[in-house]
């Protein structure tokens, strides 16, 4: 799971049902695949506690959607073979399933998202309950993939994400079996069909996650056949029994193997989904299918620990990421210690949400009309609730006057740092015979730089052009393959924000170059042969501006605060934020070289806040039109820049 991307877990159908495939073949009671649950569950919950040893911990979303797709499909086609099929017997079953709990939790949520969240993010909390009800969390949530978002394990519902995608894989599955069948056409053709469906997802995905690694992740088509191979599996098995041979031991083993090298070795930024979401999903496979009487990995998945974790494990599921979001909307790190000790607090609310809400639910004598209409009554009063709460946000969590400023929407947010910079040409065609010129390179720290600089009125009267690339690709112009720098879903882009010849035109009509970027040290290291390589005239000025940075900032801790106490508040900048500096200042000297987090954290700390009590940055990197102003006007004290705050003859400047 990306970054922004952390993930949540669709959770199957419970393995208590008993049917039968056909006639004298009967589904039974599996205890290994509740303990592979287990399996998926615990690295899930493990990876979003930000336990680095588990860095592929999000491919427990892959194990469980093949879970579902066996288990759903394999009694599907029970009915339909019985000529006993029903859609509304389907989503009856479905509806007992997943909607308590769910509905449940999400209550439970509202009142400590009110206590916890600041009105703008209680409004976008509201807003996702909508969508979790509507079962279109992936498409919210996507929609709100965004550079100044805030940091997805802040958001209490991102895992109802994958409820959505699965429930709109059964919208269409059950219906189109059913169809296939009455049609003449018998396993073969859904075989095929499943098949073809799934090999088109798994393409589909390893490209589109190259280029929109946030669609990627969370439409359904691009997931689909995830829950595809667990369809597949179903219908190969439904006309025999379990396979017994020797090779069933080694097999079921290797699939154990495969989910867990996954779980351990694959990074957190790896391109998910794609051709490397199949290692976890064929272990899961290969487990379902030949973990058999007698074999060592049944043995172990049916133990009782992990068949007791299986079966609580949607609760499970539904209990940790809120937990942990509303923890770290108001502690910034917080401590191994207490995201473990949330973690067993999941774990029980699970064991009792899955006693008290989830076995009553399914165990309850009611008629089918009755519980349909039931559930589309509390979807809908639910959902409700949600444009209630996004509608109220403001009264249920109310800010004094002199604490809005605290609580700017992340598109405010961006809109100001990025409207005045994307206003600008790319070059400079526009400009006036002798007009001095400036020439700016970087990411969204150069869009702080051009703030600053009107804020503080620096570069008055000249022309002004920019070449926007984002942090992830690094400002680099050489021969060089970095590729291994940059993440793998961004490589590609960034092979073409790196293209020189679609700038140095621009730049080597400059007077002035000014490059600002969140620089790390590999890009840093490598941007004097950068510059070389720009072939800029002799004459032009160089300058390149350190980051900055204001830690982790956590906005709700200063609510209340008056104007002296926010001043007094220092921050450290995070070793992330200005791990670039060093080489920098070694490279480029303070003849070119304009070292911003030295001048504003001389102690080795930053104000946060204004003398005069206003806020300097909402997210620790990004300035606000405060900060710009208090900000600029000390970056402006540098000798490198202090010249550009009057209108100069361009000779001069040189």
């Amino acid at each position: 799971m990306s970054d922004a991307l952390s993930a949540g877990t669709a959770i199957p159908e419970t393995g208590h049902e008993r049917a039968r495939a056909r006639p004298g073949v009967a589904f039974r009671y599996r205890p290994e695949i509740d303990g592979l649950r287990a399996l998926a569950i615990l690295p899930v919950v493990l990876f979003h506690a930000g336990y680095s040893a588990f860095s592929g911990g999000f491919v427990g979303v892959d194990v469980f959607f093949v879970i579902s797709g066996y288990l759903i499909t394999s009694l599907v086609m029970r009915d339909i073979a019985q000529d006993r099929f029903s859609i509304l017997g389907f989503y009856e079953r479905r509806a007992r399933r997943i909607l308590p709990a769910m509905i449940f939790v999400v209550l439970a949520c509202v009142p400590l998202a009110a206590v916890f969240l600041l009105p703008s993010a209680l409004h976008d909390f509201g807003r996702s309950i909508t969508a979790t009800m509507l079962f279109y969390a992936n498409h919210f949530f996507l929609d709100h993939v965004d550079y100044f978002a805030p940091r997805a394990d802040l958001m209490p519902l991102l895992h109802m994400w994958s409820l959505a995608v699965e429930e709109q894989y059964y919208l269409f599955v059950p219906p189109l079996m059913w169809l296939v069948w009455r049609l003449g056409a018998r396993q073969r053709i859904m075989l095929a069909l499943f098949g073809a469906a799934s090999l088109l997802s798994v393409i589909g995905a390893s490209l589109i996650v190259q280029r929109w690694p946030g669609v990627a992740f969370f439409i359904f088509p691009t997931r689909a056949f995830e829950l595809g191979i667990g369809s597949i599996l179903a219908l190969v098995l439904r006309e025999r029994e379990l396979p017994r041979s020797a090779a069933n031991g080694p097999l079921a083993l290797l699939g154990v193997a495969l989910i867990l090298g996954a779980v351990l070795l694959i990074p957190a930024d790896a391109p998910m989904p794609s051709w490397l979401s199949l290692i976890p999903c064929l272990g899961a496979a290969l487990v379902i299918a030949f973990a058999t009487e007698g074999t060592p990995a049944r043995a172990f998945l049916a133990s009782r620990p992990l068949v007791g974790i299986g079966l609580v494990s949607f609760s499970l599921y539904l209990w940790h990421q809120p937990l942990f979001a509303f923890a770290r909307s108001v502690i910034a790190e917080p401590s191994p210690w207490l995201m473990g000790a949330l973690g067993l607090l999941s774990a029980l609310l699970a064991v009792l949400s899955w006693r008290f809400v989830e076995q009553p639910a399914r165990r309850a004598r009611m008629s089918r009309t009755r519980l349909l209409g039931l559930a589309a009554l509390a979807l809908v009063a639910t959902a409700a609730l949600g444009q209630l709460v996004a509608r109220e946000a403001a009264r249920l969590h109310p800010l004094a006057p002199e604490d809005a400023q605290l609580d700017v929407s992340f598109e405010d947010r961006g809109e100001y740092v990025r409207h005045r910079y994307n206003a600008l040409p790319n070059d400079f065609s526009g400009a006036a015979p002798g007009q001095p010129r400036l020439f700016i390179i970087g990411d969204s720290f150069s869009q702080d730089f051009w703030n600053m600089s009107v804020e503080n009125g620096a570069f008055r009267g000249w022309a002004v052009a920019t070449r926007y690339i984002p942090t992830v690709c690094q400002t680099y112009f050489g021969r060089e393959n970095v590729d291994r720098f940059v993440e793998p879903t961004s490589r590609r882009r960034c092979r073409y924000y790196r293209r020189a010849d679609m700038f140095e035109e621009a730049a080597r009509a400059a007077d002035v170059v000014v490059f600002v970027t969140r620089w790390t040290p590999w890009a840093a290291e490598r941007l004097e042969g950068s510059v070389a390589n720009l072939g800029l005239p002799p004459a032009t000025k160089v300058i390149v501006v350190g980051a900055k940075g204001f830690g982790d900032v956590l906005l709700p801790g200063y609510v209340g605060r008056d104007a002296a106490g926010r001043a007094a508040v220092r921050v450290e900048p995070t070793a992330f934020q200005t791990a670039g500096t060093p080489a920098l200042a070694r490279a480029f000297g303070p003849e070119r070289f304009v070292d911003l987090e030295a001048m504003l954290c001389p102690d080795g700390s930053c104000a946060l806040f204004t003398p005069e009590g206003a806020l300097i940055s909402h997210d620790g990197d990004h300035l606000t039109e405060a900060g710009a102003k208090a900000v600029g006007a000390v970056l402006y004290r540098s000798p490198l820049l202090a010249p550009y705050l009057q209108p100069a003859d361009p000779a001069a400047s040189r």
